[in-house]
């Protein structure tokens, strides 16, 4: 039984729609998003609304402005997008959109070790539970 995704919601541009288009087309068969899932994800699209449009108002601006006293400055909107930018990742993240194994692999390897040291100890005290030893 094919679920119905829901539609983007109103107010959403271009960007912001293909986001959200983008994250529930990645959704797997039977998963939803709960109600502050669904908020987290309307908000990054209006942060991806508003990063695209700086983006594009530096694009046709170029990386540097001239300052009040002539002075030659970084677009503010640089700095603005970056900022819109870890926002919008920092809304997303809860969501754990992405693979878990996928994950594991960015680990660094000393958290890789860590995790089979437990996940072998827990293993082991599993095994002893089941013989009676503990």
């Amino acid at each position: 039984m094919a679920s119905t995704r829901p539609k983007p919601p109103k107010g959403l541009g271009k960007p912001g729609r293909a986001l959200w288009r983008s994250v529930m087309a990645g959704l797997e068969d039977g998963w939803e998003l709960d109600e502050i899932e669904t908020h987290l994800l309307h908000n990054a699209c209006r942060i991806e609304d508003q990063a695209v449009a700086l983006e594009d108002a530096v694009t046709k601006a170029g990386p540097v402005v001239t300052g009040s006293r002539g002075q030659v400055r970084p677009h503010p909107g640089v700095s603005e997008a970056r900022q819109l930018r870890l926002a919008q990742e920092r809304l997303l993240r809860p969501l754990d959109l992405c693979d878990p194994a996928q994950v594991r692999a960015r680990e660094p390897l000393s958290t890789q070790r860590a995790r089979k040291a437990v996940e072998a100890r827990h293993a082991k005290s599993r095994k002893l539970a089941a013989v009676g030893g503990r």
